[in-house]
Parts: C-alpha cells; structure tokens; sequence
C-alpha cells in the first residue's frame, strides 16, 4: 500500500513538472535574473530648454514626478519579444506587470504612456511590424483628456548599457492654454465660464519613426474624420481685466497633430456660424457675461444676464471669434491672449456692434485682424487675439 501510493506521488510530481514546463510564456522561460531588461524613464528636455522651462503636458507642467505608467514593446529581428509589458513607478524603481528578457542580438523597444491600453478613449494598436503605430479618439471633454508621451530605442543590444533600457519620452500632442484680457474700456466687467473651441479633428493615427524616439501623428481625413467640439469649463467665472488673465491655468487643450482652416468671417462680409460649422472652420466660443456698469449704479448686459429666470437669456451667453489657421504640431503648445473687444455673433457680425440695446449704449469695436504666428518647439507660445 505504501509503495502504491509512492508510486502515485511521484507520477503526480512529474505530471506537475511537465505541465508547468509547457506553459511558461515561451518568450521568458528558460531564463535567470541576469536576462532581465532593467528599465529607466525620464522626459525628455533638449539642451536648449533652461531648467526653469518644463515640457507641457495635460493637467500639470511635466516633470519626472508625473511620469508613473507606461506599456512597453520589444522587436528582435521584426518578431515580438516583448509583448506589451506595462510598467509602474515604483519608489525610484520601475515595476514591470511580467519579466521582460534580453534576446540573443539587438532589440528596438518602443514605449506609449499613460500605455497601450488606454481605456478613457478609443484606441487601438498595430505594433507589428512594418505598421508599429497606435490609432487614437481624444475626448472633447478635456477634464478627460491627457498627453500621449513616446518614446523608442532602436539596436540596443544587451551588453550595450548594463542590461538597462533608458527611455526618454516626449510629449506626443499639440496643446492649447488661454489667457485673455478687457479693453472694452473700465466701466465694463468681463465673465468668462467656459471656453469651447470648435471643429477639430479628434482622432488619428500615430506612426513610431525609422529612428530613435521620433514618430508622428497623421489627422484622419474624409470619412474617417471624427470632428468635435472642445469644452473647457470653469468651477467658478473668471473675471477677465485690463490685466492678463491666465484662464486655463495649469490644465490645458490636448488637441491632435492637424492643420485648421479658419472662419473667414469679416464685418464687412459676416459669414454665419451655421456655414463655419458646415464647412468644418475653426473657431473659439467664449461662454460668459459682459455687464455695463452705469453713472447711476445700475447695470446693463450685454452679454447673458444676471440670472437665468428667463429661459429666453440666460446666465451666460456665446460669443465667438475665428483665429488664423496654423498648424497644430506634436510636442509643441500655444497659449492664445483673447482680447475682449467685442467678438462675433451667431451671425458672423462683430457682437457689440450689432447688440440692440435701445440706443442705451454703444460701443464701437474696430474689426479683429488675424496675424500670422511662429512657435517653439517644447515650450509654450503666447499670441494676442483681440476678441
């Protein structure tokens, strides 16, 4: 009996032994410590940036500190070897989900944070190669939205850096911030509640480069294209005066990579809202209030009302401007300065100009001119708009 049951033991041992040989990930099996790729992150800051200049990204200026995710591919010879491992900031240590190993040759690694996986929005994947791109939907809303960060090393073999990949990754959208300012004149308050920009193209398809850390982003186009609106809203109005006024603060548009066509409206030649929309132009809305502080204390709205029990005019009311069209590129931002000096209505016709007050008051704007704009890669741009 006792031998018969010794007998069944070691069949079960070597049944176990057998199954659990033949299921490891054949990608890391038969392999020890000393195979194991060691991983560092940083983000990327060219020489040329000071160290009180910082690469902007969703939510916050980017600093190592906000770098904690990121999903990993590794290629041998075209063949995966490294199958989407995501990785974790842990301490001053990263934390792989799975053991990534060495082959016997060079690898290319190529790196997406937050990761490849990104569950708030659309995305999907193609890392095989020749393709190794990811395809993206931003969400409009942009308390939703974050920056894509890359980064790829290409032949690094494993005696090259004592076992350790090095990632440096990059910001991988075009971003927006807004700051504004009233020149209506000083017995004129200005509210804004919400910014919406209008008619972007929300989704595309980022391509890793032929070289180290490089890629870009190609906007769909036709039928593909997934148009949307933008919003940004405030917990509380800002008031915007005759100083600066930051109104996006720390947080900022993620947009894609694309070149925008403008509304090409004009006082001379109003062009509608309706036709701007049809035509997919670009435009911002600003969603807020413009009061008139009169001699005798009272005041008068031009702009939303002061409170929302007419469902005819609410609270806050729309105005709009159009903005020359420019190049919205990875890695680069652009803060616009929205000068509040009268703007567009539904109709296309400067908003102060055409506002029926009874002959109570007037205010004569003179016509927004757009003007051309350069910007810096990696640090933000400002460009006045008068509005």
């Amino acid at each position: 009996m006792r031998r018969r049951i010794s007998i069944f033991l070691l069949t079960l041992l070597w049944c176990f032994s057998f199954i659990s040989c033949n299921t490891t990930d054949n990608d890391f099996s038969e392999t020890n410590s000393d195979d194991e790729i060691i991983v560092e992150a940083s983000i990327y800051k060219p020489e040329a940036i000071t160290p009180t200049k910082t690469v902007v990204s969703r939510a916050a200026k980017l600093t190592n500190s906000n770098l904690t995710t990121f999903g990993m591919y590794g290629f041998y010879n075209t063949v995966i070897k490294v199958n989407n491992t995501s990785y974790t900031k842990n301490g001053t240590l990263w934390k792989s989900s799975r053991p990534t190993t060495w082959s016997a040759g060079a690898m290319d690694f190529y790196a997406i944070s937050p990761s490849f996986n990104i569950s708030t929005s659309p995305l999907t994947q193609s890392m095989t190669y020749p393709s190794l791109s990811i395809s993206y939907t931003i969400p409009t809303n942009t308390a939703e939205q974050f920056d894509i960060l890359y980064s790829s090393i290409l032949n690094l073999k494993k005696t090259d850096n004592s076992s350790k990949i090095i990632f440096s990754f990059k910001p991988g959208m075009h971003y927006f911030g807004f700051t504004a300012q009233n020149t209506i004149g000083t017995d004129y308050q200005v509210f804004a509640k919400k910014i919406i920009i209008h008619n972007m193209i929300q989704n595309g398809t980022f391509q890793f480069g032929s070289t180290a850390n490089t890629g870009n982003w190609t906007a769909a186009s036709g039928g593909n294209a997934t148009f949307g609106n933008d919003v940004m809203e405030f917990a509380n109005p800002i008031e915007i005066t005759s100083t600066r006024v930051n109104l996006t603060g720390n947080e900022y548009f993620i947009v894609m990579p694309q070149t925008i066509s403008k509304w090409n409206t004009t006082d001379s030649t109003p062009i509608p809202i309706s036709t701007a929309d049809e035509n997919k132009n670009w435009y911002i809305e600003i969603v807020g209030q413009i009061i008139k502080n009169n001699s005798d204390g009272t005041k008068t709205y031009l702009l939303g009302n002061k409170d929302d029990s007419d469902p005819n005019n609410p609270q806050y009311q729309s105005v709009y401007f159009p903005q020359v069209a420019k190049a919205c590129k990875i890695g680069i931002g652009t803060t616009w300065n929205i000068v509040f000096n009268g703007g567009y209505n539904q109709n296309g016709e400067t908003y102060l100009d055409h506002l029926d007050n009874g002959g109570d008051v007037i205010v004569k704007v003179a016509e927004w001119f757009p003007s051309s704009i350069d910007v810096e890669e990696w640090t933000p741009y400002s460009e006045n708009i008068e509005f």
